[in-house]
């Protein structure tokens, strides 16, 4: 067992030199485009050469991010990129678009792919899609827990597949790669890069009373409620009988209740991660890196936090005895038949380092406070380790929290010195130059410390006590502080002095060093009179990789007539390579002692050798010129067919292994006359549907808050393009997930409907507190009288799965389908759930449809998803993005999709957005006023929650598998569009009916 990777985030040069010097083994970083952090400096083209040949010699990996959902029309520039990238000589690229993966294994088949964080891949059959897809690494989702890891890690192994883990940094609320909410909000989309992280903005709890009215709960807890409370309720047009309506303008006021300094209101701000209380149990997790998230954050945060991380990785390892016993036992069985118990060994409890007290001394302590005070939320184990997910949220604060130093135990005004009781076990005191945060009931005051402050010991209790003066930026404004206030370290003068050092002081500095050993000799070519001087030189790079360089001068040197140099002198002489990566572990001079040289001679060869060195050493980074021709040739292709306007999947359709047995036309059961059956007869089957040209005056309730050409919160000029349309036809479905409005749909339609398809999904109860195991029994049933109601009806009845399902929940919707084929029942399943797709194609023969979180983005996208009878597009395209992406998606297999109305589903969380002291709160408003009366003495689940933002939206809540989903606080409606949208080819359109009233889609008359 070895160490993992310790791999920083690089967002500027000097970044880059902190990570490095700082001790990292690998750093990230990202181009001008194309990144997830698009706000970040971040490198040109010409500035990540020089920083990959920086970071090369001195044994640091680079990875660079191309991570951000692509559009057809970006393919061209993106695929250039990439080549050069390889050509530079990166260690991999991490990417999450499916299609831009398929791009990068055509065109540099030979170079690492990393699957982002953002692909979600969080279970087996995830990895067993990637290991099809040529990925290298894995970034597995923060939401995950640790035995969940720990299957991951050991099949990821089983298979060649590395997997990384965050370590250090932010948390998003929700999953990444699932959260459209800044872009529907602001059109800041998180899946290109450009999230202004509305989770950090304030929110309030909303439930509806008997009325339907938004009644706003304060988050202050601990209030006395009076049952005389008066609630001001000003009522809401209903502009349908849905239970979730389109945006309509509300007021609403808050109930009257007191609050204090700190209401609560971040609901969904995550604390920071910090698993560096853990790092043996990761150790003991295998995993291969461990990343730090922070590409926007300080110099001193790369340079403190790297650091920190390297010495207790470095002492963990003179440490820790690693056994490596039985550890390639059955490794060749796992993969192919990897099954895991119900009583999976609980790794969490069974360590195999039961006692790190060792790790834990006064150096850990201080690096603990020194994490603290460069940046933190507040820090959580996060899910990897946090048994109870309800401590993973900072409501006081969205932003630096610092180190928390101690309360005020008296202020003089008229002095304004504050003492300061210190905390117990205190290591960095309050210094002068240091910043200071004070949190006092009328607000925080914070100021950076200009004298020194003086230190008081109390012998009888060793209390220590810090006066410090206080600095007033405005002598005008009266600040008043109590005793217990808490104050905070934010600022450390000797951090950030540290940290300039590190750029500039060699001794400051901490890499992997090249290990060199030289041998010296002189080559005298049989000649009396020339004698030349040869230097060799082998190398052991830190990946491991040998070296051998050897170089001769061309100035012979000459017999000595008086003071020849001697071995001594030459050896000083060959070691003076100053602040160059290497360390000379060995030197061997086979030299006579009989001839001279001037000094500056000797020197300039050996700045010539070391130089060529340097360059022999980037060299081996790069690839050889026979596998640049091959990428540079189907580059050229790539981007001919992108250009001729032909179909750009041709180039690379046969050069990825994608699993073709798995979409296999023949293997799918037609039993269902009315489902999209196989490639052949789709179209057939939409043909024989609706009518386009009455959907118009049929469907009711259209958004009108669209912005000019965006499907999704966008509106766009309306242009009548039915004349142009290339079918007539069109195909309707509709998400629901209730069997009541099954029951309406196929009762009142006298043997006809509207609809193709119905993906209906089976309901949880809104149970906010804590993910339950999936009832398989219940499922069972609910989907047993689904398919009793659908008997015999026109429609096709899809089972939608929900959008995660972690182990326990994958494996329970998993035996719900064998038990349904042992009582001979087959359902057709939407899913986005990669490889999972494949497995129940393989196994029940059954055919898939994907949902819009897979984030189909490109046409290249969809074609590397040929094994999904269907694909949802990305309600994040605008109108020409998908004409662009229709035009370039010749095969329209997979069938496309678009959603045209509905509330989106904003993000997927697996974090609360409510506690249960903040549930009793509700409760005991609800059980003592009115207006609450039809919820009382009623669980959670009747009633309808929503997040109300600071501009008076509602988004509503509600409970899936494995998490929470935060819907759009307005549907969108397309319906105007559906015939410019059928003029590009999409024929198939569907809308979102979940949690709507029962009468929801018979309204809409189709």
């Amino acid at each position: 067992m070895s160490l993992p990777e310790l791999l920083a985030p690089v967002g500027s040069i000097d970044h880059l030199k902190l990570a490095i010097f700082s001790g990292a083994s690998s750093i990230y970083l990202s181009g001008k485009k194309f990144g997830a952090r698009k706000y970040a400096k971040n490198f040109s083209l010409s500035e990540i050469e020089s920083a990959v040949k920086f970071a090369h010699l001195h044994n640091v990996k680079v990875y660079v991010t191309v991570n951000t959902l692509i559009k057809d029309n970006e393919l061209f520039e993106v695929a250039d990129y990439v080549f050069k990238l390889y050509k530079y000589g990166i260690d991999g690229i991490l990417v999450q678009d499916i299609g831009l993966l398929k791009v990068v294994k055509y065109i540099c088949p030979n170079l690492n792919i990393h699957a982002s964080t953002q692909m979600n891949i969080h279970n087996i059959e995830g990895i067993k899609w990637a290991k099809e897809q040529g990925i290298s690494r894995i970034v597995l989702p923060r939401e995950l827990n640790y035995n969940e890891v720990k299957e991951m890690v050991d099949f990821a192994h089983s298979v060649g597949i590395e997997i990384e883990i965050f370590v250090h940094g932010a948390l998003c609320y929700s999953y990444s790669g699932r959260c459209l909410l800044s872009s529907l909000i602001g059109n800041r989309s998180g899946n290109r890069g450009t999230c202004a992280q509305p989770c950090r903005q304030k929110y309030q709890i909303s439930i509806d009373d008997v009325e339907s009215n938004k009644i706003n709960i304060p988050s202050k807890i601990n209030t006395k409620i009076n049952s005389k409370t008066n609630i001001k309720i000003n009522n809401r047009t209903n502009r349908t009988n849905s239970k979730i309506n389109s945006k309509t303008s509300i007021k609403t006021n808050n109930l009257n209740v007191n609050s204090n300094q700190h209401n609560g209101e971040y609901l969904i701000s995550p604390k920071d991660l910090s698993l560096f209380d853990h790092l043996p149990k990761l150790i003991d997790l295998e995993v291969d890196s461990l990343k730090i998230e922070g590409r926007m954050r300080s110099k001193e945060y790369i340079a403190i936090v790297v650091s920190q991380y390297r010495q207790a990785l470095n002492q963990l390892k003179g440490k820790l005895k690693f056994n490596n016993k039985n550890k390639n036992t059955n490794k060749n069985n796992i993969s192919k038949n990897y099954n895991i118990s119900k009583n999976h060994k609980n790794y969490r409890n069974h360590s195999s380092h039961k006692n790190h007290d060792s790790f834990k001394d006064k150096k850990y302590y201080n690096s603990k406070e020194n994490l603290g005070i460069v940046f933190n939320r507040g820090f959580t184990s996060g899910h990897l380790l946090t048994k109870n997910n309800q401590k993973l949220i900072n409501k006081r604060k969205p932003g630096h929290v610092g180190l928390f130093v101690g309360n005020v135990s008296n202020f003089n005004s008229k002095s304004n010195e504050i003492s300061i009781l210190l905390k117990k076990g205190l290591i960095n005191i309050p210094e002068r130059g240091d910043g200071i945060l004070i949190e006092s009931f009328d607000g925080d005051y914070g100021f950076e410390i200009s004298n020194n402050p003086v230190l008081d010991v109390n012998k009888k209790n060793n209390q220590k006590y810090l006066l410090v003066k206080l600095v007033k930026e405005n002598n005008n404004v009266n600040v008043s502080f109590k005793k217990g206030d808490n104050i905070y370290l934010t600022k450390r003068k000797k951090l950030n002095d540290l940290t300039k050092n590190m750029l500039h002081n060699n001794d400051k500095k901490s890499f992997k060093k090249s290990i060199v050993s030289i041998k010296f000799s002189i080559d005298s070519q049989n000649s009396d009179s020339l004698y030349f001087p040869v230097l060799e030189a082998n190398v052991i790079l830190g990946n491991g990789k040998k070296l051998n360089f050897i170089d001769r001068s061309n100035d012979s040197w000459e017999l000595a007539k008086n003071k020849p140099i001697t071995t001594n002198q030459l050896k000083k002489q060959l070691l003076k390579i100053g602040d160059l990566p290497f360390y000379i572990d060995n030197i061997n001079i086979i030299y006579s002692g009989n001839l001279f040289a001037p000094l500056s001679k000797i020197n300039e060869f050996r700045r010539d050798f070391f130089n060529k060195l340097e360059i022999l050493i980037l060299n081996s980074y790069i690839p050889d010129d026979n596998d640049l021709n091959i990428s540079k040739n189907r580059l050229k292709d790539f981007k001919r067919d992108l250009i001729s306007s032909s179909n750009i999947n041709n180039s690379i359709s046969n050069e990825i292994s994608i699993n073709n047995s798995n979409i296999n036309s023949n293997n799918i059961n037609n039993n269902n006359n009315n489902s999209i059956s196989n490639n052949n007869n789709i179209n057939n089957n939409i043909n024989n549907k609706s009518d386009i040209s009455n959907i118009n005056n049929n469907i009711i309730n259209k958004s009108n808050h669209l912005d000019n050409n965006r499907v999704g919160n966008e509106s766009f000029n309306i242009i009548n393009e039915s004349s142009n349309n290339k079918t007539s036809k069109y195909s309707v479905s509709a998400y629901i997930n209730d069997l009541e409005i099954l029951k309406n749909i196929s009762n009142n339609d006298d043997g006809e409907t509207s609809f193709n398809r119905l993906y209906l999904e089976v309901p949880v109860e809104n149970d906010f507190l804590e993910s339950k195991p999936i009832d398989v029994s219940y499922y069972i049933m609910f989907l047993k009288e689904a398919l009793n109601i659908s008997n015999n009806q026109k429609y096709e009845l899809v089972w939608k799965w929900p959008d995660i399902a972690h182990k326990d929940t994958k494996e329970g919707l998993i035996k719900v389908v064998a038990i349904l084929k042992k009582l001979n029942i087959k359902i057709n399943i939407m899913t986005s759930l990669l490889g999972v797709n494949s497995y129940l194609k393989d196994n029940y023969s059954v055919n898939i449809y994907g949902s819009y979180s897979l984030n189909v983005f490109n046409s290249i996208s969809a074609s590397n998803l040929k094994d999904f009878d269907l694909l949802t597009f990305s309600p994040e395209l605008s109108i020409n993005d998908l004409k662009t992406l229709m035009d370039n998606y010749e095969a329209k297999n997979p069938v496309p999709e678009v959603l045209v109305k509905g509330n989106i589903e904003t993000l997927i969380t697996r974090k609360p957005f409510i506690d249960k002291k903040h549930y009793s709160y509700i409760t005991s408003i609800c059980n003592n006023n009115p207006k609450f009366n039809f919820i009382k003495n009623k669980s959670i689940n009747d009633i309808n929650f929503y997040l109300n933002d600071l501009k008076n939206n509602f988004y509503p809540i509600k409970s899936v598998e494995d998490g929470n989903l935060i819907l759009n606080s307005y549907e969108t409606s397309l319906v105007d569009q559906i015939p410019r949208l059928a003029s590009f080819g999409i024929n198939n359109f569907s809308i979102d009916a979940r949690w709507k009233s029962k009468d929801y889609l018979l309204n809409l008359k189709l």
